[in-house]
């Protein structure tokens, strides 16, 4: 089973922020979190952020 995680942690956690800030759900799976990078306006304020985005999705 998928571990799930608030928006925020996944956030913290990845460098990448979702401008959007209303969904049906408060926890994500990490399938979950980059469909919603995928599908949304994202914000990417860090390196750590740059070096997901290019190597996860």
């Amino acid at each position: 089973m998928a571990s799930r995680k608030p928006l925020v942690e996944w956030e913290m956690d990845k460098g990448v922020e979702l401008r959007k800030r209303k969904f049906k759900y408060n926890t994500f799976t990490e399938r979950e979190y980059k469909n919603l990078i995928r599908k949304n306006y994202i914000i990417i304020k860090t390196e750590k952020g740059l070096k997901y985005l290019e190597e996860e999705i």
